[in-house]
Order: structure tokens, then sequence, then C-alpha cells
């Protein structure tokens, strides 16, 4: 059976994967759901039909089903001022340096724990908006954390209102939380999923 990366294991599916295959494509189209009101057409098709013709009719179109225990890990979004755009005066001890080895010391923790957690570094408002956007738009994440560097300075309020809307908007089956500094993202992560 062909493998993929991290012993994934990926095999032909067969006519006892109907349900998961269904439970795929629902999950695939939540977030349209959310966006349009209602199941858009593959979600409404009979995927038991389709599955089976496109298995016996041709050998064009193959359905493959990873195994249960080997299916993707939760997809965590981490959201956080750039280092380089710090006012560290804010934070006397901690440094951009020390900063991004906490963030990167969170994210092997979660690793670990078997999460897929991406870093989203954000500026100060300019581009922060299309960036977290655009990360968004890349994968559909389990859950989106945003750091307290955002979130409890009082000169960012309105950048952090901003973009939980845009997380609102862009993820709405995304679960949020929110970490008291660089070094409690885990914990605020594994709160929620």
């Amino acid at each position: 059976m062909p493998r993929a990366g991290n012993d994934l294991l990926i095999r032909r599916a067969q006519a006892s994967d109907v349900d998961a295959i269904k439970d795929c494509v629902s999950a695939a189209y939540q977030q349209c759901i959310a966006r349009i009101g209602k199941s858009p057409g593959p979600m409404v098709d009979d995927c038991e039909c389709a599955c089976l013709h496109a298995k016996v009719e041709t050998d064009e179109i193959e359905f493959w089903f990873t195994t249960e225990e080997n299916m993707s890990s939760k997809k965590v979004l981490l959201i956080g001022f750039d280092p380089a755009v710090v006012d560290f005066s804010k934070w006397p001890g901690l440094t951009a340096e020390k900063l991004l080895a906490a963030l990167e010391g969170d994210r092997a923790i979660l690793a670990e724990a078997g999460y897929d957690a991406r870093l989203c570094f954000v500026d100060l408002g300019d581009t922060a908006e299309s960036t977290v956007q655009q990360a968004l738009s890349e994968t559909a994440f389990d859950c989106v954390l945003i750091g307290a560097g955002v979130r409890t300075s009082e000169e960012h309020f309105l950048l952090f209102e901003k973009l939980v809307n845009v997380v609102h908007r862009h993820a709405p089956a995304a679960k949020l939380c929110f970490n008291t500094g660089p070094s409690d993202t885990a914990q605020a992560v594994q709160r929620w999923v």
C-alpha cells in the first residue's frame, strides 16, 4: 500500500468507506455552509452512488482513504506580532530572540502532542488583517490563538478586535483561544482542541 510522510497509510477506498467519505465531504464543506447558508451540491449529491460509480465505471477517478489512526492532526494558527516590530520596553527582560524561542518552543510542544501548529506573524496593523486572512485561506484551522502581545496592549486593542473579526469571518468553525504570554500557548490551545 502507498505511504505518505509520517507513516500515513493510504489505500484505495472500498464500499465500506462510504460513511467515512460522506463525513469527509461534510467536514470539507462546513465553511461553505456558513457562508452561503445551505449545503452545496457536492454535499447533497448521493456520495455512495458517486463513489461506487467512480470505482466501478472508470479508473480515471479514484477515492483514497487514510486510516483512522493517521488522519490529520488538529490544525492550529498561532497569531502574534512579528518579534521585529515589538516594543520590548513594555516587557523587561524579553527580547526578540527570547520571544521567538518561546513561540518556537510552544509550537514544538504542540507538535509533540500531535497538533499541526503554524506561526502567523503580523505587523502593527498595516497588513495584519490581510496576513491573517491569507493564512486562514490556506487551510481550515481547528483553533486560532491570538497572542497576549496583541490582546493585552491598550494601544493595539482595535487591531485585536479587527483580528478577532477576521478569524470569525474566515474561520467560523475554529475555536478561539488566548495565552497570557509566550510560554503558555500550548496550554491555551489544549483547553479547546
